[in-house]
């Protein structure tokens, strides 16, 4: 394992302990818990990506990238559900609610052949 193939495992560990740090402190529940889902899913995706880039047999690394997608599909309506909570506005609620069933939408797509299929061989690993 090089350096560069476990940047996403440090990234991961920071990222999460992040997390716990900020949902262990004073503050606005809802907020700091929004904030600690969306780290945690961040540090599913940069977990996902430090296997993935060991992987060496194919079925691994698809395997691996459609663990990734299982936190990637989330990040969005977490930033928007975040953002909402940070501003105080309550009138984007339809759309936070869309936003999240299309997160559930993608996250049962993404583990089908439809959105992940075959890989791509680069220098630094495979990706699909």
């Amino acid at each position: 394992m090089t350096f560069v193939q476990s940047i996403p495992l440090i990234s991961a560990i920071f990222v999460f302990v992040l997390g716990l740090f900020v949902v262990s402190k004073k503050g606005q529940k809802s907020l700091k818990i929004i904030f600690f889902f969306l780290c945690l899913v961040v540090s599913v995706w940069l977990f996902g990506t430090f296997m993935m880039f060991r992987a060496t047999i194919d079925e691994a690394a698809i395997f691996w990238d459609r663990f990734i997608y299982m936190g990637v599909v989330f990040v969005p309506p977490l930033i928007m559900h975040f953002s909402l909570l940070f501003t105080r506005k309550n009138t984007q609620k339809v759309l936070l609610y869309i936003s999240y069933l299309l997160a559930i939408a993608f996250f049962f797509l993404s583990q089908t052949n439809y959105f992940v299929a075959d890989l791509f061989r680069y220098s630094w690993g495979v990706h699909t």
